[in-house]
């Protein structure tokens, strides 16, 4: 394992810039393909992870190779892919051996509408750090946070249209196919804080059930765009799932025991996000921003007078940033984030009002080869923090090196940073792009 990631690494350092990665035919008569029109570009990449705490050990030798085609038929039809096939060297598991995540959709332009079909990905919102509105693909969190949200995103299929009128955008979006949340496993560093049962009774667990699968359980979503004196708005509306389940709390109490039997059943819910965002220049700063008021989600409650386990409650999600380019090369961008949970009980796992702060810095030096990167993202109402540095340099157009770390501070053993206080660590990446 250790040795097949040496020869990863070799392969990046020592293959010349102007070694074409790929030999392609030049002719795809036999597929009634030109290969004129063929796009390809994709990186191979090694990521290493070393634990700053004793002992000291390396928690990740991730292997990536991955892929992107297009193909132009004409101005107006193109077909896309992109697949990933990742292999961690440190672990066994057959979870980490995978092909993590593809794509494969068309794209067709008509005179005032702009159609994709197939496995894709859907950003909304204007958050950095903390997902509102981007909740259209669910999420991968087998490295917790720590990925870029785009190689987080589980790719759906579904249909989106875009159709232009007035200077007005209309985004629709029908969504088919729904996929949970992924979640790490037991054995992972990253495996999110779970409370030991009470001895004084039993906990039985049934399997996670996805919704069945037919036309009313189809997700679907609306989004408004325009731009108004130098206002860049929009509004939306996505009719969802929940990706990670309530679980269900039953209680069985039998006479010849004195001690009862949870049964926890976990399901999936749907609910209404109603979102906005705004984006304004004014002079060297740009304020921007977006909400969702989240309708009739179901929230886990532990009040035992409760016979089923959870609640459902409205909040609103929102966030306030700011980004200032400082200097000629240096960006500086700040973020508060709130969360307001209206009806609220007690035995809510989460506060009433939760705050959080985000600060992100970069900048470039020796001609943009250079380029320093900070993300802070503080939880106010527990004091835990997120800090994750990082120093990319470009050796070629076609060779980077990534020299980092992820750090986490504060808070208590259940609050959403401070639960991985002993996970600190410090990384290396690897990684040689192509294009055809």
């Amino acid at each position: 394992m250790l040795l097949f990631s040496a020869v990863v690494a070799l392969l990046i350092i020592f293959i010349p810039a102007s070694t074409p990665p790929l030999v392609l035919a030049s002719d795809l008569g036999f597929l009634g393909l030109e290969a004129s029109k063929l796009y390809l570009k994709g990186y191979l990449k090694n990521e290493t992870s070393l634990h700053i705490h004793s002992p000291h050990d390396v928690t990740k030798i991730k292997n990536i190779f991955h892929l992107e085609l297009k193909y132009t038929f004409n101005n107006n039809l193109k077909l896309f892919t992109l697949g990933r096939v990742f292999w961690d060297a440190d672990n066994d598991i057959e979870d980490d051996k995978d092909l993590e995540s593809w794509e494969l959709y068309m794209d067709l332009r008509l005179k005032d509408i702009d159609l994709r079909l197939g496995r894709q990905q859907v950003v909304w919102g204007e958050a950095d750090g903390l997902r509102i509105n981007d909740i259209i693909n669910p999420q991968d969190f087998k490295e917790f946070i720590l990925q870029d949200y785009i190689d987080s995103r589980i790719p759906l299929w579904m249909g989106r249209i875009d159709y232009y009128v007035a200077n007005f955008t209309f985004e629709g979006l029908i969504i088919p196919e729904f996929k949970r949340n992924r979640f790490p496993r037991g054995e992972s560093e990253w495996e999110f804080y779970n409370p030991s049962p009470s001895p004084f009774f039993r906990l039985t667990r049934n399997n996670n059930k996805k919704p069945p699968h037919c036309f009313r359980n189809w997700e679907w979503g609306l989004r408004v765009f325009k731009f108004i004196k130098g206002w860049d708005l929009s509004m939306s509306y996505f009719y969802t799932w929940d990706d990670s389940p309530i679980f269900h709390r039953k209680v069985k109490r039998f006479p010849e025991s004195l001690m009862p039997i949870f049964k926890l059943s976990p399901r999936h819910h749907r609910f209404h996000v109603f979102g906005f965002t705004y984006n304004k220049v004014i002079g060297p700063l740009v304020f921007r921003g977006e909400g969702g008021y989240y309708l009739n989600k179901h929230l886990a409650s532990s009040d035992p007078q409760d016979s089923d386990g959870f609640k459902k409650r409205d909040y609103l999600y929102y966030m306030l940033g700011c980004d200032y380019h400082v200097f000629h090369n240096m960006d500086l961008n700040l973020q508060f984030i709130q969360k307001v949970i209206s009806h609220y009980d007690r035995y809510f796992s989460e506060d009433s009002v939760q705050n959080s702060l985000t600060l992100f810095i970069q900048t470039d030096f020796l001609h943009e080869t250079l380029k320093p990167v900070l993300l802070v993202i503080y939880e106010a109402n527990e004091g835990d923090f997120w800090m994750s540095p990082k120093v990319s340099y470009d050796i070629s157009d076609t060779i980077q090196v990534v020299l980092g770390g992820e750090f986490f501070e504060g808070g208590g053993r259940q609050s959403f940073f401070g639960q991985f206080n002993s996970n600190d660590q410090i990384y290396c990446e690897l990684k040689y792009s192509f294009n055809y």
